[in-house]
């Protein structure tokens, strides 16, 4: 019970962080009711992508990423597709964890941004050198104190009376393809299932039991964490919810206001180590699944260095560039993540289900977002 419930904690700190920041930003111009029923899909779209890649693993007995998967199973398209997805995602979401975290806290604590960058580097190299278990333990703290943040800060902002104007409102169309592409690049996860069919000893049953635990739990946090923000802001600072709904409110600005609007010493404490931990249990995740990729072309030591190298040279060169990565990698999430696994599933003769091909179409719907939005 104890490795199940670390490879919950896992899976839902590989997605909650970056999207407690993003989907306040993105979602301010679409309302609670759209954003309810877009996150349920995403829980649907989550767990059905991730068996995809759990039955890649039960189908060849190897705990592999679907990259090694394809390597030596699939074709050369597959293979392109995947391998080049990955590590652009990889570096991607990185990069913009960096860049979130850095800008959270230079402006809350005043200090100097790149000097952030920097210990983020750091810290994640020094994660990825320590056992697995240690590791595992590690991870489950840093998702419990976030998640203890989360409900402390909703616990005493509160968000009972949820304005009816928002809660009604009508989505702003012109929105959507931003948003959607965000909340989706939110919810990817399935590059830690290697890693947790491994560490629950391939036992199908209890990775899909662990991989909807942590689904769900991503699905309840974001749903009343985004509920909360947009309420408290809506209340207590129109100009501030304008600001909002006009893209003009950065990472660090949001956290500082809901420091500020907390009304609490203690909640505004919190709320400047939320960030912290919740872009922490993101990074890790997403560092683990790539060294399950490059540990098998390089010496560990040296897939540590380039996982934690790159994206600090990025911020340096493109700093507070945290939304705007989010709202560009949409097309990368879901070759990643439904596109790559679904053609490899398909050319190793496995059956194709009905939700396989939900998922293919909600993905065709993200990329056409994607598209509308880089165009516009």
């Amino acid at each position: 019970m104890k490795k199940i419930l670390h490879s919950s904690l896992l899976v839902a700190g590989t997605s909650i962080g970056a999207g407690l920041l993003a989907l306040p930003m993105t979602s301010v111009n679409i309302g609670i009711g759209l954003l309810t029923v877009t996150i349920l899909l995403m829980l649907f779209v989550g767990y059905y992508t991730s068996m995809i890649v759990v039955r890649l693993n039960e189908k060849y007995q190897t705990p592999a990423s679907v990259v090694d998967i394809a390597k030596q199973h699939g074709d050369k398209v597959s293979f392109g597709m995947l391998a080049s997805s990955l590590y652009g995602l990889s570096f991607a979401v990185l990069t913009a964890y960096f860049s979130g975290l850095a800008d959270t806290v230079s402006k809350n604590w005043s200090l100097n941004y790149n000097g952030v960058v920097i210990a983020c580097g750091c810290g994640l190299f020094i994660c990825l050198c320590l056992k697995e278990t240690v590791f595992a333990n590690l991870n489950s703290v840093f998702v419990l104190l976030l998640v203890g943040i989360i409900a402390s800060a909703v616990f005493t902002i509160g968000f009972s009376n949820v304005p009816s104007e928002l809660l009604l409102a009508s989505p702003k169309w012109s929105e959507v393809p931003m948003f959607l592409p965000v909340i989706f690049c939110s919810f990817v996860m399935q590059m830690v299932c290697p890693h947790v069919y491994a560490y629950l000893e391939r036992d199908v049953r209890k990775v899909c039991f662990a991989i909807f635990i942590g689904l769900t739990l991503i699905v309840a946090v974001y749903l009343s964490w985004t509920t909360c923000v947009l309420t408290k802001i809506f209340e207590s600072s129109p100009e501030f919810f304008q600001q909002m709904q006009a893209n003009q409110v950065s990472v660090g600005e949001l956290t500082k206001f809901l420091c500020k609007a907390s009304g609490s010493d203690v909640i505004e404490t919190l709320l400047k180590f939320l960030t912290v931990f919740g872009i922490t249990t993101s990074a890790i995740g997403v560092a683990i699944g790539m060294m399950h990729a490059l540990g098998t072309h390089m010496p560990k030591m040296a897939a540590r260095t380039v996982i934690c190298f790159i994206p600090t040279v990025i911020n340096f060169l493109c700093p507070n560039a945290f939304v705007a990565i989010f709202a560009i990698v949409g097309v990368i999430c879901t070759v990643f993540a439904i596109f790559g696994p679904y053609r490899l599933l398909k050319t190793s003769g496995e059956r194709i289900t009905v939700p396989y091909r939900i998922c293919w179409w909600v993905g065709a719907a993200v990329v056409i977002c994607e598209c509308l939005h880089v165009l516009g």
